[in-house]
């Protein structure tokens, strides 16, 4: 879980450590991305001005946080992967904007990010759902993150996307207000739960 910072300042960098956690250290180290052809992975992790990409979703997502009411969800799902009609050839990916914005992620599909304000609105927590790791896809379209990549991600939580619907069934018992974007959810394999 993350505080809302009162200042203006940047955020803690996260540092890549041995332990599981992900979000308890700090540093500017980059980001280790999956091989593709994220136009971040080009630059080197960095965006123009030299702020790791990382720092600034992290930026995103807390002003974001910052917007909605205290205990709201706000759920974004990754794009989806397309096929040639009739075959299982996949079409060129194009990652969803307002996922990317948020994340950073940019080669994946199978992912959907949750961002959860605490009730009295002074924190929130990044929470990732993932594809489990799959060799046939993974030999068709590359590597692909999974739960185990926490680190990598740097979400406070990563589960697997299997464990999504019963995530929203509880969200919809503690009767907590959701923001999505029902453009974004028409259609997905998830939206029916």
């Amino acid at each position: 879980s993350k505080s809302f910072s009162s200042s203006s300042s940047s955020p803690s960098k996260p540092e890549p450590s041995s332990s599981s956690s992900s979000s308890a250290s700090s540093s500017s180290a980059p980001m280790v991305l999956p091989k593709g052809s994220s136009p971040l992975q080009r630059l080197g992790g960095k965006l123009p001005g030299g702020v790791y990409w990382h720092e600034e979703c992290a930026k995103r997502r807390e002003a974001l946080c910052q917007m909605v009411s205290p205990g709201t969800v706000v759920l974004v799902p990754a794009a989806q992967l397309y096929h040639v009609p009739g075959t299982r050839i996949p079409l060129p990916f194009r990652q969803e904007a307002n996922f990317f914005f948020l994340t950073g992620v940019y080669d994946d599909s199978d992912m959907v990010c949750s961002l959860e304000v605490s009730p009295d609105g002074k924190s929130f927590t990044y929470k990732l759902f993932c594809a489990e790791e799959d060799a046939e896809r993974q030999r068709w379209e590359g590597q692909r993150y999974s739960p185990k990549d926490a680190k990598a991600l740097r979400a406070d939580c990563v589960e697997p996307v299997g464990s999504f619907p019963s995530y929203v069934r509880g969200i919809h018992q503690e009767n907590r207000p959701v923001v999505l974007d029902a453009k974004m959810w028409r259609g997905h394999p998830l939206a029916s739960h």
